[in-house]
């Protein structure tokens, strides 16, 4: 039983009877906002299913900085490399706001692939279009100035927002999601809302003009299309 009228996500493409097969197979819990769902290393692999509120990914670096990876809503899956390979984990995952999640051992896991062959497919076709994010952000790191960085992010972090022109995001969280300096962050942002595209307030970024965020993207030479 899902909490959502509708699925989004990985899980809108599974058939009504797949999905209710991995929600009755799956363990249920909620977090509070900031808790620690799992951690880099852990061994015992899972899948896990996003049913409410947000995921975030992501690693602690050398500086002590928390480096963003992706942030996952209700819909999204997490975990499938740990129970295909059964190799640890990756990456920190918190709950962002209140959020539940439905935990599926690699047993079960194992059981319902084997019981219904669309999954399959269904999980190739997820880790083409991960894989395909990560040698993006691979490329956006090596060629692109910090400044389209942060106005691509805006633009992919609106387009999973209820609201697509208001970010809830920090500027340390943003310096965080692209490893750069809080200083650097706010000359970036500056530079934007000099520009008249974005606007800065507390614990939110507002992009002021959305299409014209993307023309001066594309004016740039950066391909606006979503990095998630």
């Amino acid at each position: 039983m899902g909490l959502a009228a509708k699925e989004r996500g990985f899980l809108s493409v599974l058939s009504a009877p797949l999905l209710a097969r991995l929600t009755a197979d799956a363990s249920r819990k909620s977090y509070s906002s900031g808790q620690l769902i799992h951690c880099k290393g852990e061994k015992t692999p899972g899948f896990s299913m996003v049913r409410k509120g947000h995921v975030r990914l992501g690693s602690v670096g050398p500086t002590g900085n928390f480096l963003e990876f992706g942030m996952l809503r209700a819909g999204d899956v997490y975990g499938e490399m740990t129970v295909i390979n059964r190799i640890a984990r990756i990456h920190d995952a918190y709950a962002v706001g209140p959020t539940t999640v439905d935990h599926l051992t690699a047993e079960r896991f194992d059981r319902a692939v084997a019981d219904y062959p669309e999954m399959q497919l269904a999980l190739l076709r997820l880790m083409a279009r991960r894989l395909h994010y990560a040698y993006q952000r691979i490329d956006d790191i090596l060629h692109l100035p910090l400044i389209d960085r942060v106005a691509q992010h805006l633009l992919d972090s609106g387009r999973k927002s209820t609201d697509p022109a208001s970010v809830a995001l920090k500027q340390a969280d943003l310096a965080e999601a692209m490893g750069a300096s809080r200083v650097s962050i706010s000359k970036s942002l500056a530079q934007l809302a000099c520009e008249g595209l974005v606007r800065t307030g507390y614990g939110r970024i507002e992009i002021a003009d959305r299409a014209g965020l993307s023309k001066w993207l594309s004016a740039r030479g950066t391909s606006t299309n979503p990095r998630s």
